[in-house]
């Protein structure tokens, strides 16, 4: 049996694309599971609000905070799990944010008023200051807008330190460095073409805007259907016309399409590194378990 493979279509500072060959279903949705629950990041776990007169309560403001996004690369792998003493490494980041409205007008107070000790570990998409760190990253950043926390009015006050700490997406979503992971089986579209009517293929060509049943997809073909829009469009449009046939037409050879947007804590392509990486070192803990599984020891 073939090796399984993967071939990087688009990548931008939000998404990648990419295709995984040779593989059993199995194979390929784990790696989607794992790039959503098992990709170490950094994100805010304990807030303590020294002084809030906002319109936010305490729990909500906390709840928002630890919704932001940090910059985790790199710096997630030399800091250690919290409940893991064992290892190496610190356990935390602290940031702190403190904002007084002096006049008149409401103002806003956003993740860019969140300053961290730690010159990487910055919320990811971030405004002047941190901007320049986030674009050197080639994450966050994007067009230099903050997150909006909440607004204070005139006299009003926010002063409240953070802890960042390490954790994965099993524990909770805020650790999750992707918002959308789609995993798509890919037609062999050469084979199935005869089956199609010209109406079918004429809907396929409107949806999904490429000749797709005069071969397998082209490079440049398939980074087009990639697109999240068109890449939705084109599986509905596969949905619909199997529905009205009378057996399923459309066979599968063991190639994936994925496209997977990040939150801004980790470049695209570190996400699936690390994805594959974490799932390389279960199965290598299963092998060294075997024998004495084996042997009922």
């Amino acid at each position: 049996m073939p090796r399984p493979g993967c071939r990087v279509g688009q990548v931008d500072a939000g998404a990648i694309n990419f295709t995984v060959f040779d593989a059993d279903v199995s194979v390929a949705n784990a790696i989607r599971r794992v790039m959503i629950s098992e990709v170490p990041t950094l994100a805010v776990d304990m807030v303590s609000i020294e002084s809030n007169t906002s319109v936010l309560h305490d729990e909500f403001l906390a709840h928002r905070i630890g919704l932001v996004p940090l910059v985790s690369g790199g710096r997630a792998n030399q800091m250690r799990y919290p409940w893991d003493p064992e290892e190496k490494g610190p356990d935390r980041v602290n940031l702190s944010l403190k904002v007084v409205n002096r006049g008149a007008a409401p103002i806003k107070v956003t993740s860019a008023d969140l300053v961290s000790e730690d010159d990487v570990v910055v919320p990811a998409v971030q405004a002047e200051d941190a901007l320049e760190v986030a674009q050197a990253l080639g994450i966050g950043g994007a067009g230099g807008t903050p997150i909006t926390l909440t607004k204070l009015a005139q006299g009003q006050e926010l002063k409240l330190e953070a802890v960042a700490k390490k954790g994965i997406g099993k524990l909770h979503a805020k650790f999750s460095p992707v918002s959308m992971v789609i995993m798509v089986p890919e037609p062999d579209l050469a084979r199935s073409a005869p089956f199609l009517s010209e109406p079918q293929k004429a809907g396929l060509v409107r949806e999904a805007g490429v000749q797709v049943w005069d071969d397998l997809l082209s490079a440049d073909e398939r980074d087009a259907v990639y697109k999240s829009d068109r890449l939705a469009k084109f599986c509905r449009v596969f949905a619909s016309i199997e529905a009205s046939l009378d057996s399923k037409v459309f066979t599968l050879d063991g190639r994936y399409l994925f496209r997977a947007e990040v939150t801004g804590s980790l470049k695209p392509q570190e996400v699936v590194q690390t994805a594959i990486d974490v799932l390389l070192r279960k199965l290598q803990d299963v092998e060294r378990a075997l024998p004495d599984a084996m042997s009922g020891r």
